[in-house]
């Protein structure tokens, strides 16, 4: 039992805090021992415990001071004592405990956050900050320590203490007691408890688990700079991409501005269909999909022209995949005999495009001379050892360089079925109109 018995605002020491809660502990049949370090000391601490316990299973990070004031009027010093306890501190001694917990492959850490970190509280721009950044920490730790099994939560409790003693009423501080909250923290570092990750408030009995929501948001299918500059004809010596010339930048601004953002905020802010996100990867994999929807509408319009000038003997059905093929077939007319010894099976690609159409392309190569045919809206007789299946717009995508088979197979937009060794073959055949291979 760790505490430095300073006053409300961190001022002093003392031990008679910490005592009185020993004393409680062993009255009623436990084992503790008194720490009087500061927080800011944490190996002292955790070294303490481990020399009289032989190790450490549970940490609650709850020490906290208080430093109100407006943000006009908060000193430097009222700053960094906040968030030097509260952040610093638990920092500190969690870093002392944390390594000992990964070795014995169990441990369980709570911080104690606030509604003021989580909603923000006029006076306490020091605490409010310190709170959140315990939130932040939790998210991380929570994966760094999981194989090891050291599982890491947030609480945000109410109750009664000295901070807020000065704030609340009588009646509602003696409907917050502390041990209304205490079950909830228990549960949360028991070793039963599989949670981690997660942030919680609680208070007078009562426990929730929050979470993050996200619109679905306005979105604007954007070109790089790169392309811009290359479709404005702006390249530096030898090719290399010049500076962002003003006509590119005009260009980019054209395309996203405030402007933009002004007509659509309804949009930005509507919570229609929200999501919930819980990682990192789930806000790349919303502007991924994004950009995959920019790079279809874009390889559609290339596709047109890249149509137009394919090969004699070339099906051109009028989808955005077009391109696609066009490219595969002047693959394999370039050498069909090596194309057959190198696949030795026969392929069909699936494609359902807009309205309802569908159109099949066979690559046959069981036996030389390799071809690829155009077969209609359905499959033809000749069977197939592989058979690829995509909408249109995917399809255009790897046509465009925009999107790798493999990334749009591990999304669920490319289906494979028969042979999955012959997929890995592919990678030559399916060549992008930038010279950019879109391997399977």
């Amino acid at each position: 039992m760790n505490d430095l018995g300073g006053s409300l605002a961190g001022q002093g020491s003392s031990k008679r805090a910490a005592d009185a809660v020993v004393d409680e502990i062993r009255t009623l049949g436990g084992q503790a021992l008194a720490n009087y370090d500061s927080v800011l000391d944490g190996e002292s601490i955790i070294k303490a415990a481990i020399d009289h316990f032989g190790h450490v299973d549970i940490l609650i990070n709850n020490a906290g001071i208080l430093q109100d004031g407006s943000f006009a009027k908060m000193t430097p010093q009222q700053w960094s004592s906040v968030l030097d306890v509260h952040v610093q501190g638990a920092y500190r001694t969690t870093r002392a405990v944390w390594n000992h917990m990964r070795e014995r492959r169990y441990g369980r850490v709570l911080f104690i956050s606030s509604a003021a970190g989580l909603y923000g509280n006029f006076g306490q721009a020091n605490y409010s900050a310190a709170k959140l950044a315990l939130v932040g920490l939790t998210g991380v730790l929570a994966l760094e320590g999981s194989k090891r099994n050291v599982l890491v939560n947030c609480a945000a409790p109410i109750a009664a203490s000295r901070m807020t003693a000065t704030v609340l009423p009588q009646d509602m501080l003696d409907a917050l007691q502390p041990a209304f909250v205490a079950p909830a923290a228990a549960y949360l570092v028991h070793e039963q408890c599989s949670e981690t990750g997660s942030v919680f408030e609680m208070g007078a009995g009562w426990m929730a688990k929050l979470r993050m929501e996200r619109g679905q948001g306005a979105f604007y299918p954007v070109a790089p700079p790169a392309q811009v500059a290359d479709a404005l004809g702006a390249t530096g010596a030898g090719g290399a991409p010049a500076p962002t010339p003003p006509s590119t930048a005009l260009h980019l601004w054209e395309q996203f501005s405030p402007d933009h953002l002004a007509a659509d905020w309804k949009t930005v802010m509507n919570w229609k269909d929200a999501e919930h996100p819980q990682s990192n990867q789930e806000v790349f994999g919303v502007l991924m999909q994004h950009f995959d929807d920019a790079k279809a509408a874009q390889a559609a319009a290339a596709s047109i022209g890249a149509a137009a000038q394919a090969p004699a003997g070339a099906a051109t059905p009028g989808f955005k995949c077009d391109a696609l093929f066009a490219q595969m077939t002047a693959a394999v007319k370039a050498d069909p005999v090596g194309t057959s010894k190198s696949l030795g099976a026969n392929v069909r690609f699936s494609v359902a495009g807009e309205g309802g159409r569908h159109a099949c392309w066979l690559l046959q190569a069981s036996s030389p001379p390799a071809t690829v045919l155009f077969e209609g809206s359905a499959p033809g007789s000749a069977a197939a050892q592989l058979t690829v299946t995509a909408p249109d717009a995917v399809m255009a995508q790897l046509a465009s360089g925009g999107l790798s088979a493999q990334q749009a197979f591990m999304r669920g937009k490319l289906k494979l079925k028969g042979n999955m060794a012959l997929a890995g073959k592919l990678g030559g055949l399916l060549q992008a109109g930038s010279g950019a291979q879109a391997k399977l």
